[in-house]
């Protein structure tokens, strides 16, 4: 065999390893993460009380990636402006971090019910020992989504945190129509 297509063969199968993202979710959505990823079940206090977690998370090279879902009461939630709490949480994560904001303005998702979007928040911040926070924030029923990514600033780009986000889908809701097949 020549060397020159032995090498292209080899260099086509990079990417392939490279790109190693499996698919995770549960009965409201679906999404990607790279690597093996791990779940964990959690609860932590609130001013509002202790709300259960749920963890997906993985590692990319030296980028962690997590999908973390939060259950809030769901009187907690009706009561409340759904803005304000995504600003909350923005703000308590970035407090966690120590962060700074660079980047936050307010997204949507479509809900898979004709007219109905649930709303969410993009953050971008810096962090200390120069580390870079990506998010996007949705609150969706009376769970809070929040997809992340938090890698060292000089090392990469955010190509994965759009991979993560663009993978992120939710499920129809029960007894949602499903579209009619085109002929």
């Amino acid at each position: 065999m020549r060397p020159l297509p032995l090498l292209l063969m080899v260099l086509c199968a990079v990417p392939a390893l490279a790109e190693d993202w499996k698919a995770v979710g549960n009965e409201t959505f679906t999404a990607l993460l790279p690597g093996d990823p791990q779940v964990k079940d959690d609860a932590v206090d609130t001013a509002a009380g202790k709300m259960k977690t749920r963890t997906w998370s993985s590692q990319k090279g030296n980028a962690y990636f997590a999908i973390a879902m939060v259950s809030y009461p769901p009187d907690l939630v009706h009561k409340s402006i759904p803005s304000k709490m995504l600003e909350g949480a923005r703000d308590g994560a970035l407090a966690n971090i120590q962060g700074t904001i660079e980047k936050d303005y307010g997204v949507f998702i479509d809900s898979g019910l004709p007219k109905k979007k649930w709303p969410g928040r993009e953050i971008f911040a810096s962090a200390p020992q120069g580390m870079r926070y990506a998010a996007r924030l949705y609150l969706i029923d009376a769970d809070l989504y929040q997809l992340i990514v938090v890698r060292k600033a000089s090392e990469g780009t955010d190509d994965d945190f759009k991979k993560l986000v663009e993978s992120f889908k939710l499920k129809p809701p029960p007894g949602a129509a499903t579209p009619a097949k085109k002929k």
